[in-house]
This record gives C-alpha cells, sequence and structure tokens, in this order.
C-alpha cells in the first residue's frame, strides 16, 4: 500500500511541476507585461487599441501599465537651452 501511495504522491508532483512549466511558458508567451519594450513593441502599444492585442495575448490585465512604460520611455520631452 505504501508504495502505491507513494506513485501517486509522484504523480501528483510531477504533475504540478509539469502544470507549472506549462503555466510559467504560458505566461511568459500570452501575458501582455511580459512583452519586451522595445521600439516597435511599443510603437505598437502606443498606437493601437487594447483589442488589437486579444489575438496574440490572452492576459491583457497589464495592458495600460505597459502602455504608460512605452509612453515614458519613447515619448518623453527633452528641453534644451
Amino acid at each position: 500500500m505504501a508504495f502505491k501511495s507513494s506513485l501517486v504522491e509522484d504523480k501528483a508532483n510531477f504533475d504540478l511541476a509539469k502544470f507549472n512549466e506549462f503555466k510559467k511558458i504560458c505566461e511568459q508567451t500570452f501575458d501582455i507585461k511580459n512583452i519586451m519594450l522595445s521600439e516597435g513593441n511599443c510603437s505598437k502599444v502606443i498606437r493601437l487599441e487594447k483589442s488589437d492585442f486579444e489575438k496574440d495575448y490572452i492576459v491583457l490585465d497589464e495592458f495600460d501599465n505597459i502602455q504608460k512604460k512605452c509612453i515614458d520611455k519613447y515619448l518623453s520631452v527633452k528641453f534644451s537651452t
């Protein structure tokens, strides 16, 4: 009985590890908060609507924050005299 219990526990731990691995990959790929703040990506984030990203990203919760970061990074005003 203890052997069977150990196998079930090992399978549960393996399944959890596998789930966590896939979850991490999905978050990196489909969550807008993980987008690289490159000039090309920020150009799209600034000029396009949130709905335009729905086909590429599943999680758009941080879209407004990412848009603000892009604006701050690429559209900041600098004065010189």
